[in-house]
């Protein structure tokens, strides 16, 4: 059965997920990167590598780059919520105990923001942009993430 997943256009930055191999036969190794230069005639894509060379990859065997990125860096952080906790600069209490209208069941809403350590930034996999938790009803953003966002 044929995907209707949208096609990736020409110009998307993806990682490959899986050991492949170019068009002449060469290896190329779990997490080259590259961009979609067009559609092969078999309806995989044609990849062209950041060292210049090609391949034909299937939907299922690219990721791309920023979601990539960003699953990576979630996962150098064994802990996330240690970032909220050791690094918040700002939260506040949001919804219905904010506003006076909580009941006996209501829960307490919390969003923040934190600042990741320089450090952290110093890599290609950068901290995590947001953070749920540490309890169920917080959800905090780094800030340099989330103002990039919100232009």
């Amino acid at each position: 059965m044929a995907s209707t997943a949208p096609r990736l256009p020409v110009g998307t930055q993806v990682v490959l997920r899986d050991l492949a191999a170019d068009h002449s036969g060469r290896p190329v190794q779990r997490g080259a990167i590259g961009r979609v230069v067009g559609d092969q005639p078999d309806g995989s894509y044609a990849v062209k590598l950041s060292d210049g060379r090609t391949l034909g990859a299937a939907r299922d065997q690219l990721s791309l780059r920023r979601a990539y990125q960003q699953d990576l860096a979630v996962g150098l952080y064994s802990d996330p919520h240690q970032l909220v906790n050791d690094h918040t600069i700002y939260a506040v209490v949001v919804g219905s105990r904010a506003f006076g209208l909580s009941t006996d069941a209501s829960d307490t809403d919390v969003r923040g923001v934190y600042v990741a350590p320089t450090a952290d930034f110093w890599s290609l996999a950068k901290p995590p942009m947001h953070v749920e938790g540490p309890e169920d009803e917080w959800f905090s953003w780094e800030v340099e993430s989330g103002f990039v966002s919100w232009r």
